[in-house]
């Protein structure tokens, strides 16, 4: 049985936001919502398996499987818990499926469900925030909204939809106004919530796609951009002292980031997941929730991706997560343009958020499948859109013309 296009297209938003409601959503006081997300989870789970049975693994998602293979073997191998890794296994794995299975078909139309749907959990965020301003719970002394749960876990849905909604108007010129839109409520929802570092992120990434040139200028801006990251990530946490010693660095936790010069007792969590890193450095603890890592390090999470990463993998699952980052940037490297600069841009910005946070990885990878997937996304721009500035490296275009009268052999019809 063939779908018509809109029911097609409904269908793809509905899996969308069941998919990312499942990343998203706090549902752990509301078990019947829960179960039902669940339930219909797995009914996409199904359908994406469908499909990739007709299909061969890529490389990608080859290196992604063996990632979570090696983390929930782990996990089972030192007696944890592998049942939340297994979970976000199958939820990157389905969330990837059914979007490279969409672009394959309407490319379009699965970018604007996708749209959509993110779109619907800022403004359900913004909405939340309105009318619970002190939280739709409070947990152990904690607000939890529907959206993230905690405050400052509302800020990689914000920004994972900004940039798939970035992206989409990069394509279809009319979705733009609706990106300014979802600009404010994003600025707005993380005003409300207090999120200083999501705000920075979310304002950064904004202020990125209205002054970018579509030149190696943005090219410049990625490079520097991840080189701070990197510097921070080894200052910050690694070295554990250059707030505290610099003044200017000082000045722009305490003030602009709105946090005490130790990260809101962050420096503490991470010492002690350095020294616990120190026992297991190799192969890491597996996956743990956040009753292992309290009776670990003393804190629900090490709050710095890395360290998490170090942590629960040891350099061994850093090394196969940092070889499926290679094979995604590898691959995304050969379809230079704005589309491309505009996702390595918020991938940044995302790692730069992330130096405070872990985020659900379901997350982090959907970006990676984005940028993997670009040449099927930028295969026929929007001709309303000025064209791409060629990069400076490929070098000029050439045109080889040939007299007919003086070579007759070649066949120029």
């Amino acid at each position: 049985m063939k779908l018509s296009p809109k029911l097609l297209y409904y269908s793809f938003v509905g899996m969308f936001l069941i998919l990312f409601g499942q990343v998203f959503l706090y549902l752990d006081l509301l078990p019947l919502a829960h179960a039902v997300f669940s339930l219909l989870r797995f009914l996409c789970f199904g359908i994406a398996l469908l499909y990739v049975l007709r299909e061969r693994l890529n490389l990608f998602s080859f290196k992604l499987g063996f990632y979570f293979l090696y983390l929930i073997f782990l996990t089972v191998v030192l007696g944890g818990t592998w049942i939340p890794i297994f979970s976000q296994a199958i939820d990157t794995f389905t969330i990837l499926s059914i979007f490279y299975a969409g672009l394959i078909y309407d490319k379009k139309m699965v970018l604007q469900a996708m749209s959509v749907s993110l779109y619907f959990y800022v403004l359900l965020s913004l909405l939340t925030e309105l009318l619970y301003p002190e939280g739709m719970w409070v947990v152990e002394g904690s607000m939890r909204f529907i959206v993230g749960g905690n405050y400052n876990q509302i800020g990689i849905c914000v920004v994972l939809a900004l940039m798939v909604n970035m992206a989409y108007s990069d394509l279809y010129a009319h979705w733009k106004p609706l990106v300014y839109g979802l600009m404010i409520c994003s600025i707005v929802a993380e005003f409300l919530v207090g999120s200083m570092t999501s705000m920075v992120g979310v304002t950064v990434l904004s202020l990125y796609y209205i002054f970018r040139t579509g030149t190696r200028i943005d090219r410049t801006i990625i490079f520097i951009s991840a080189l701070l990251f990197i510097v921070l990530q080894y200052f910050f946490v690694f070295s554990l002292n250059l707030a505290s010693v610099n003044p200017l660095t000082r000045y722009f936790v305490e003030e602009v980031l709105g946090k005490s010069s130790n990260f809101t007792y962050r420096s503490d969590i991470w010492a002690r997941a350095l020294t616990m890193f120190d026992h297991k450095m190799w192969l890491g603890y597996g996956f743990m929730d956040a009753d292992a890592f309290k009776s670990l390090i003393n804190g629900k999470s090490p709050h710095n991706f890395v360290l998490s990463l170090l942590l629960e993998g040891g350099f061994l699952g850093l090394f196969l997560f940092g070889n499926v980052f290679y094979t995604v940037y590898k691959k995304a490297k050969r379809t230079p343009g704005r589309l491309r600069n505009l996702l390595e841009f918020g991938l940044v910005v995302i790692l730069i958020m992330m130096l405070m946070e872990v985020y659900p990885v379901q997350a982090i990878f959907t970006v990676f499948g984005l940028l993997y997937y670009i040449h099927l996304i930028e295969e026929e721009p929007d001709p309303e859109l000025p064209a791409t500035e060629p990069d400076a490296l490929d070098g000029p275009d050439f045109e080889l013309e040939v007299d007919p009268l003086e070579h007759p052999q070649i066949n120029i019809e």
